[in-house]
């Protein structure tokens, strides 16, 4: 190989390389590491340590991150790419079929909070994205039921699957995530909250970044 071969190789190896390290994008934690931990016998204290770690790691590798490519979500108009729609300030708010306290949470506190902050003139882009499971292949009748039941709430909701909604490190059911114009996350939280506790997180958030964007 030549001189010049030689030097052509390197270069192409090191902008691949530069490329790869330079990626923003969210990355996805891997949760069956964690899964694996929690074994018979296993007392609340490790639980809890075991979690926290958890929450750590998907926080360091979401905040501040990039929507990734090439994640599809589809309704009735048929499939666009989640960053495509992405071009505002965004509340992505997830959940799945099968969770009740997610289907609480999207069809009570957040519509709750939602119209509230409206009242004091303080609006977001809302999208739903409703997770496909497995076990929706079994009972379509009842996905597409629930589905509708959010779209009364959400006319911007989108089905995603359960293998991109990973991708968005989102196991917890409902889940919420402030996206910026860029298309970066500013916040991400799992799990359920009064009505009034919604409101009062989603407006101190909204109120502190509308001060910084």
């Amino acid at each position: 190989m030549t001189s010049k071969s030689i030097f052509t190789a390197l270069l192409f190896v090191f902008t691949i390389s530069s490329c790869v390290e330079t990626s923003n994008d969210i990355t996805p934690v891997d949760f069956e590491k964690y899964k694996k931990e929690f074994i018979p016998g296993l007392t609340q204290k490790r639980a809890n340590e075991i979690l926290s770690k958890q929450r750590v790691e998907v926080l360091e590798k979401t905040i501040g991150k990039e929507i990734p490519d090439s994640i599809f979500v589809k309704n009735e108009n048929g499939e666009v790419e989640l960053k495509k729609l992405l071009t505002e300030k965004t509340l992505l708010v997830l959940t799945a079929s099968h969770c009740a306290w997610g289907m609480e949470g999207l069809t009570n506190d957040m519509p709750y909070a939602l119209n509230k902050l409206k009242e004091e003139k303080i609006e977001i882009n809302v999208i739903c994205l409703f997770i496909k499971t497995e076990f929706d292949d079994e009972d379509i009748t009842y996905f597409n039921t629930t589905y509708n039941e959010l779209k009364v709430f959400y006319p911007n909701i989108y089905v995603i699957s359960e293998k991109d909604s990973r991708r968005l490190n989102v196991t917890v059911n409902p889940a919420r995530m402030l996206i910026d114009q860029d298309k970066s996350v500013i916040s991400k939280r799992d799990g359920v909250s009064t009505p009034e506790g919604l409101y009062e997180e989603l407006k101190k958030l909204l109120q502190t970044k509308a001060n910084q964007l």
